[in-house]
């Protein structure tokens, strides 16, 4: 991984400071489903069932090698496992058809909500480009908020002076 501060010349007007990374971004909704692929490739199987104590799986699979818990946030609810330090951190995005060909981050100034901030992340293979949004520790409402929507766009059309976004869908994550 690559990583500088960038030179005044480079900065958005208005900025005080700037940081270029070489990272990698996966589109879940492409590597996901190879993976799945690779690993039933390789004899995996999947399997969905709501448990209440983790013990149950002994009774779906017996003969098992390995357990991969998935739960997520619900660790913190699952028997035999209740791990408390487990909470949602709810993100809220924006999905455009737009395509970027770079990676944008942009911290909050001290005029906005300490819960939100700004990036731009290009999706491959023509997935378009996801928007943000918002990071708001244990938040656990599952509805989407239409103001962190304009903050966000706002922010990035401030930032960003490309061709008009076209909105594909909010997601809610």
């Amino acid at each position: 991984m690559k990583c500088r501060e960038l030179r005044e010349d480079e900065l958005i007007p208005g900025t005080v400071s700037g940081i270029s990374v070489t990272t990698v971004s996966i589109n879940p909704t492409i590597y996901l489903p190879y993976l799945q692929s690779q690993l039933l490739s390789l004899g995996a199987r999947f399997v969905r069932r709501h448990l209440n104590h983790i013990n149950e799986v002994k009774s779906i699979a017996p003969h098992i090698m390995a357990i991969v818990n998935c739960t997520g946030v619900l660790a913190c609810k699952l028997g035999g496992v209740e791990d408390k330090n487990v909470y949602p951190t709810r993100g809220q995005t924006i999905l455009v058809r737009n395509e970027c060909s770079k990676m944008y981050a942009r911290g909050r100034t001290v005029r906005e909500p300490k819960d939100e901030s700004t990036y731009i992340i290009p999706r491959s293979y023509g997935g378009g480009t996801i928007l943000g949004g918002c990071r708001q520790a244990d938040n656990w409402f599952l509805h989407f908020f239409n103001g962190l929507t304009s903050g966000a766009l706002r922010s990035i059309i401030i930032s960003r002076k490309e061709s008009p976004l076209v909105a594909l869908r909010s997601v809610l994550n």
